[in-house]
């Protein structure tokens, strides 16, 4: 039977690999950023950087009104510049936000702080996904799984960077604490991670099975972090037209309005 590692353990049986990779992503960031548009990071930096202006209203601000009234460049825009507003829930808004108040510079040219820190993550949650997975970490299949991980992991971070790794540390944490028996802080950081994107809510009714009453964690921190937005009479109306694949979505996404 294998020992069972902490997640320090963890770290330093695999910190030569970690460390080497770390270094490896992070010299490859300003190769891919200088053939590669990454939009998705580019407008989520755009947003973050117009929250300290407008607060929650950004969720009002389509990609027409980024353009025309705040000049921003096509290449922090959805391609063709869309009728669509911001469809992140909020605490990737809030991180991005966060992001964007410690990098120097208008809508960019490059956000290369925003990868950092996504590399970091995408490393950390490598810790937690083999913590999670020490049992069977010399299984074959687990192996394989683990370098998928990790391959999406460098995409995610480096070469065509999403919120991915910012929504994963928090769902492999939420599991990290239930696997340590700690069912109310895993409910609620399960919901921070829920209000990232929307797909590590499908781990809720796991959750939910295990301990129904440590549940009402999930809802409580959802509720708070949503509230906001409901007193400011807001809501993720496009974000929930994309995920419905609504018409109403559709016309917003081919009523295109180019730049003059």
């Amino acid at each position: 039977m294998s020992e069972s590692l902490s997640l320090f353990d963890v770290f330093q049986k695999y910190k030569k690999f970690l460390i080497i990779s770390l270094i490896v992503f992070i010299i490859l960031i300003p190769v891919f950023d200088g053939f590669i548009i990454q939009r998705d990071r580019n407008r989520n930096m755009v947003y973050g950087e117009i929250f300290w202006q407008e607060g929650l209203n950004v969720y009002m601000l389509n990609d027409r009104d980024l353009y025309y009234n705040y000049s921003v460049p096509e290449d922090h825009l959805l391609t063709g510049v869309l009728n669509v507003t911001y469809e992140y829930p909020v605490v990737t808004l809030l991180f991005f936000a966060g992001l964007s108040a410690i990098e120097p510079g208008i809508f960019g040219p490059t956000h290369y702080l925003a990868n950092l820190v996504f590399v970091l993550l995408m490393h950390i949650n490598l810790i937690l996904f083999v913590y999670l997975g020490q049992s069977v970490r010399h299984k074959r299949w687990f192996q394989e799984i683990f370098g998928l991980y990790y391959f999406l992991g460098f995409l995610f971070s480096v070469v065509f960077t999403k919120v991915e790794p910012l929504s994963e540390f928090l769902l492999l944490t939420s599991l990290v604490l239930f696997k340590q028996k700690r069912e109310w802080a895993g409910f609620g950081v399960l919901a921070l991670a829920a209000q990232t994107k929307i797909y590590p809510a499908l781990v809720f009714p796991v959750f939910f099975y295990i301990a129904p009453l440590q549940s009402i964690a999930f809802f409580a921190v959802s509720i708070v972090i949503f509230l906001p937005l409901v007193l400011s009479g807001l809501s993720y109306a496009s974000l929930i037209a994309h995920l419905l694949n609504s018409p109403g979505y559709a016309q917003l996404v081919t009523g295109t309005c180019q730049p003059a």
